[in-house]
């Protein structure tokens, strides 16, 4: 019962709209047909302007108007849908949308020119501490500047999402492992050289990177898992960016993390 009134009252400023429109456009045409009576027109002429004159003074403001509240929802519409696929504070895909993206990726995978690539985890251990001392605004900051890096960092074809509070994953595609470690090194470089003063107090970003090559069939959740793992076995105080091929581990090494 409470749906059907609220439904009804969504409905009556619509009904008020075309009531009110129509009442305005039919009076707007009797009062254009009874000035043009004291024309010096004939009957014909008469009709002639009337039926070029009425239109437009109808519908060209009728068209405008709607054309505008079309461009308004479009872009409603559009800021929709990337708040549902992009993260608000670094612009990068949702976990869930990153995934799938890989997913289908690995599905629409072309036979003749092999699958492979790579998955790399960064993890920006350092945000706790920042928040801790800085509040969470400085770290929504920092987690900008990382992921801005990290675009700036990879191609065209490859893509990035926050898949956890500190952790973005990074899909490389037709990538090898060399090719992942060399975009994991050039991640951390120069992450670390992102100029960050919170509250006037410099400080240095740092991340840890890890990650897995693939060169065949293989879901998100293996991969993911097995980065993670390298990750976890990259040296906090080096350079170290781990990356293995994904069939080259063990069960148990993949389940790690």
């Amino acid at each position: 019962m409470a749906g059907r009134e609220a439904r009804n009252q969504g409905l009556w400023p619509i009904f008020q709209l075309v009531l009110l429109g129509t009442l305005g456009c039919v009076g707007l045409s009797l009062l254009f047909n009874y000035l043009l009576l004291f024309s010096a027109l004939t009957s014909f002429g008469r009709g002639v302007v009337a039926s070029i004159a009425l239109p437009l003074l109808i519908g060209v403001p009728m068209l405008a108007v709607i054309g505008l509240k079309l461009r308004e929802l479009r872009g409603l519409r559009n800021e929709l849908n990337r708040s549902a696929s992009y993260d608000r504070v670094t612009d990068t895909y949702h976990g869930d949308v990153f995934s799938s993206l890989v997913e289908r990726r690995m599905k629409s995978r072309n036979p003749k020119s092999g699958l492979h690539g790579a998955l790399l985890v960064v993890n920006a251990e350092h945000l706790n501490s920042i928040i801790q001392q800085h509040g969470f605004v400085w770290g929504n900051e920092a987690l900008r500047l990382i992921a801005g890096t990290i675009r700036s960092s990879i191609r065209h074809d490859d893509f990035v999402g926050r898949i956890g509070t500190t952790e973005f994953a990074i899909f490389l595609h037709h990538a090898t492992e060399q090719d992942a470690v060399d975009v994991g090194s050039r991640i951390r470089s120069e992450i670390a050289k992102v100029y960050f003063a919170p509250e006037g107090e410099k400080d240095i970003l740092t991340v840890r990177v890890g990650g897995v090559a693939f060169d065949e069939a293989t879901d998100f959740t293996a991969m993911h898992r097995a980065a993670e793992a390298q990750m976890s076995a990259t040296n906090r105080k080096t350079d170290d960016v781990e990356v293995t091929l994904l069939r080259d581990l063990t069960f148990e090494e993949s389940r790690m993390v």
